[in-house]
């Protein structure tokens, strides 16, 4: 650059060079530019042109002015490969429970039971079931615009070599539905029909490799007309339009507690408004959807495949394939995670293997490749905006919540309705809200249908609540922690938003234990003596309660097998642990070992299978293992009552005999299947079911029928339908570059309460992945949806940031604590696997603490909106940094 030569290093040069940065042009970059942010990122990388022009210069200066000396330091944004990787990450973990004796949690130590097998490769998932010679592969072929599908025309793929079949609409024999709530989406758009969102599918090809399969589909021609409306890709345009997903006159829902409009004419309260959003999370499970279908005897055709809904998956197929239940049999193997992604999402891989297994009269593996599954999944986690109006008193305690809440469904329902329930109920999280009004509207778009993702409504909602903590903090001008502290749910008789008490409440005993073992109050003022000796790097530690419901009502029925074998006393247990890494067939096994008193190697378990136990309903929002661990129960305390009096006989004959009356759990099994007379024989396999718990205002009685709405719909809503209440409190430190953005999470403590665990080694890693899954929605996981066309850009590793090493706390402590099991099952236990990923959010808070010592240090205002996901571009805009901060001169406003 000619105008650096000659000049030496001084201000007038650094000013000079800035003048000539900022007017450069700035290529404009449509990937960033989305329906969420249609302003896209340019005026972030107008400001990093400069930033980066500046922090050059400075990098020139022998000796920077003391407010410019945190520049020198390393940071985030410019760390080398090898200062990244030498910088290793320390990770705690601890669970001390003192469980009791004979408890699961103690019967077994140690990690998941099929762990080495998967550590070695040896886990057979969907993609490796052997199909044999006849085997074939499907590949999808989707639509890739909005509008009205004219023509598919696959006549060239049909001639290729090793091209099988093209499977459409014509080849479906029964209902050519593949949704969660029938009829909403088709297995296979037919023509005429419109493409209600980019990425639909239309078609699949069939060949006798994988290769030749995805050779063939890239040819298959889709001819989409334009739509007869406008497609409608954004809340703000849905609003407008009236695209509700109930239909113009039914926007959504509302929920009133208490007297909202009292405390806020009340005029000892200080009323706080504003708006906010959080964007979509994709479930970036490592194994895509995968489904192997195969005909089989008698007529039947077995599907191998992943799914966290056997017999819901089970009943869909049944209706596409227009045959009975008993002709098709789901066998469920690992997921390579889940996530809430195998709840609905699977139902197109494996409808449409099925309709090309029934058609072509072979083996078909479909396994969607990273683009097609994201393609078809759009945001995944629905999209929320928020306009937030909260009273509270003048020290800081709230009062009153008044939030209009919009969320985008996509084209369908899916489970929508039941996640913006949750999101509308779960605003109080662990605080005292006594005075609630929410309103909720459900937006229908031409985006692909929302689904659960980790944590479901629940995260939605404690981002909008902790956002509001916060903006009411910055409004007194006091700490986040003296706002929820003062808000917290007393001790007693804490209620939840639908005054459903909440049985062992500990919040204000942990949340004081967290304080003090964190060393919060000192970690808070090494921070501020470091923000007062730089400017341009800001650190902030947070801390944050969590209360997180756990229900047992949509997986309640849950059912196993325990089979003895007599010959050797070994158990085997069919389940229906839909495993997708969180360990649930080792707690079965755990539970089973403790209640016959058996060690742990002589049992094994076997995964879903639906020709075995028909009937399994749904495994996910940590509780599937308890629910399972309860049945397991269930039928072994059928099995000791069976053997007892075989153990009694056997006792008898030993002492008549004149031997000592001793029976070990060998000989008593062996003796129920023993010598002559056969009549002496004994079934050694007993069913159980476990059912919603009798304390639950749902049961079924002749004065109680069935409720004609799911149970979230009925007003009001019937008590105790949450089975308990996870608490726990995190604590997470970081580092802001003012200049950049770029942030480090240098530390998180996580103190969770997992009453009497069923695993504690297996709960640790659940509450760690569940805190990291956190991470990535609240912080870096950005959902790229094209304003033009909805289609989904950021499919793919390449434009989509799940965290990697080096985003995740370079401190990591997570510790389950112990004292308090849940009195509502029989083990005391409390799921972790989805809680902690709401305490994430603390690492959010500690940013807005950075963000705002840096604006008013800077002399700016305390009013800025970091909306999620806060990316490194949204933290640096609302820094707010003007130019003439970027000046040697460290005093220099």
């Amino acid at each position: 650059m000619t105008f650096l030569e000659g000049k030496a290093v001084s201000e007038a040069t650094l000013q000079g060079l800035l003048d000539v940065v900022r007017q450069l042009p700035v290529e404009p970059e449509p990937l960033w530019v989305t329906a969420l942010r249609p302003e896209g990122k340019d005026e972030f990388k107008r400001q990093l042109l400069q930033v980066m022009a500046f922090r050059w210069v400075c990098s020139l200066v022998p000796t920077l002015a003391p407010g410019l000396q945190s520049l020198a330091q390393r940071c985030g944004f410019l760390e080398s490969k090898d200062a990244v990787f030498s910088e290793a990450q320390t990770l705690s973990s601890t669970a001390q429970l003192g469980l009791p004796e004979g408890h699961p949690g103690s019967v077994y130590v140690g990690p998941k039971m099929e762990a080495y097998e998967q550590a070695c490769g040896q886990t057979k998932y969907s993609g490796d079931m052997v199909m044999g010679p006849l085997g074939t592969y499907g590949v999808f072929v989707t639509a890739q615009e909005v509008g009205v599908l004219e023509a598919v025309d696959a006549s060239a793929a049909l001639e290729m070599e090793g091209v099988v079949a093209f499977v459409d609409h014509a080849s479906v024999p029964g209902l050519n539905s593949s949704s969660f709530v029938p009829q909403e989406e088709h297995i296979f758009v037919p023509p005429g029909e419109p493409v209600q969102y980019a990425g639909m599918i239309v078609g699949l090809v069939v060949a006798t490799s994988l290769a030749q399969a995805k050779a063939a589909a890239r040819t298959v021609r889709v001819t989409v007309a334009p739509p007869k409306e406008p497609p409608i890709f954004t809340i703000e345009d849905a609003v407008s339009k009236k695209s509700f997903l109930y239909g113009p006159d039914v926007p959504g829902k509302n929920l009133t507690v208490g007297d909202p409009d009292a405390a806020f004419k009340d005029p000892a309260n200080v009323v706080v408004e504003g708006d906010f959003s959080v964007g979509g999370q994709n479930h970036f499970y490592m194994e895509k959807q995968t489904v192997m279908a195969a005909p089989e005897d008698m007529g039947r055709i077995v599907i191998y495949g992943g799914s966290q809904a056997p017999d819901a998956t089970k009943t869909r197929v049944m209706m596409a394939l227009g045959c009975s239940s008993k002709d098709v049999v789901i066998k469920n193997r690992p997921m390579g995670g889940s996530f809430g992604g195998k709840f609905t999402k699977q139902l197109p891989a494996f409808c449409a293997a099925a309709v090309a297994c029934k058609a072509t009269g072979r083996p078909v593996r479909v396994a969607m490749d990273i683009h097609t599954d994201m393609g078809c999944s759009g945001n995944t986690r629905h999209i929320v905006k928020c306009h937030y109006r909260v009273a509270a008193t003048k020290e800081g305690k709230l009062v009153a919540f008044d939030n209009k809440v919009f969320a985008d469904a996509g084209f369908g329902n899916d489970y929508t309705d039941y996640i913006v329930d949750e999101i509308m109920k779960r605003q109080d999280l662990a605080y005292d809200i006594p005075h609630y009004r929410g309103q909720i509207t459900i937006c229908k778009t031409n985006n692909a249908s929302c689904t659960p993702v980790r944590a479901p409504g629940l995260a939605q909602a404690a981002a909008i609540s902790e956002t509001i903590v916060e903006a009411v903090a910055r409004k007194l001008k006091v700490p986040q922690e003296q706002v929820r502290e003062l808000s917290l749910k007393p001790k007693g008789k804490a209620v939840d938003t639908t005054l459903t008490e909440i049985p062992e409440w500990n919040m204000p005993e942990l949340w004081a234990t967290a304080k003090e073992k964190f060393d919060f109050a000192a970690r808070e003022k090494a921070h501020a003596e470091f923000n007062a000796a730089n400017r341009f790097k800001k650190r902030a530690v947070a801390l944050m309660p969590l209360k997180y419901a756990v229900g047992y009502i949509m997986i309640a029925g849950a059912e196993v097998t325990v089979n003895i074998n007599s010959v050797d006393g070994t158990v085997a247990i069919q389940t229906g642990c839909c495993e997708m890494g969180q360990g649930c067939l080792t707690k079965v096994i755990a539970a089973c070992a403790s209640e016959l008193g058996i060690p742990v190697e002589k049992v094994s378990a076997f995964y879903p299978d639906t020709s075995v136990l028909p009937n399994l309903l749904t495994d996910g929002g940590s509780a599937g293992a308890e629910v399972l661990c309860e049945a397991t129960k269930l039928a072994c305390e059928k099995l000791k009552a069976i053997l007892e009096p075989v153990k009694e006989e056997l006792l008898s004959e030993k002492k008549a005999s004149g031997q000592e009356a001793v029976a070990t759990w060998e000989e008593v099994t062996n003796r129920a299947q023993g010598p002559m007379p056969t009549d002496t024989r004994t079934l050694l396999s007993a069913t159980a079911q476990f059912k919603v718990p009798k304390w639950n205002d749902l049961k079924r009685s002749k004065d109680h029928p069935p409720p004609a709405l799911p149970f979230w719909n009925l007003d009001p809503e019937p008590t105790d339908t949450w089975t308990y209440f996870v608490t726990g409190v995190a604590c997470s430190e970081v580092e802001v570059d003012v200049t950049t953005g770029e942030y480090t999470l240098l530390r998180s403590d996580v103190l969770m309460d997992a009453g009497n665990s069923l695993s504690p080694l297996l709960d640790l890693g659940q509450a760690e992945g569940g805190f990291v899954f956190g991470l990535g929605m609240y912080l870096r996981e950005e959902v790229l949806i094209d304003p033009e066309s909805g289609k989904n850009k950021s499919q793919g590793g390449w434009n989509y940031w799940p965290l990697t090493n080096k985003d995740v706390p370079r401190i990591f402590n997570m510790e389950l604590l112990p004292g308090n099991p849940s009195s509502r099952n029989s083990y005391g236990s409390k799921g972790v696997g989805e809680p902690p990923l709401i305490l994430a959010y603390s690492a959010v808070s500690a940013l807005k603490k950075a963000i705002l010592a840096s604006r008013l240090e800077r002399g700016l205002s305390e009013d800025f909106v970091l909306d999620s996901p806060a990316t490194v571009d949204r933290v640096q805009q609302c820094m707010g940094l003007r130019p003439s901060e970027l000046s040697l001169e460290a005093g220099k406003p």
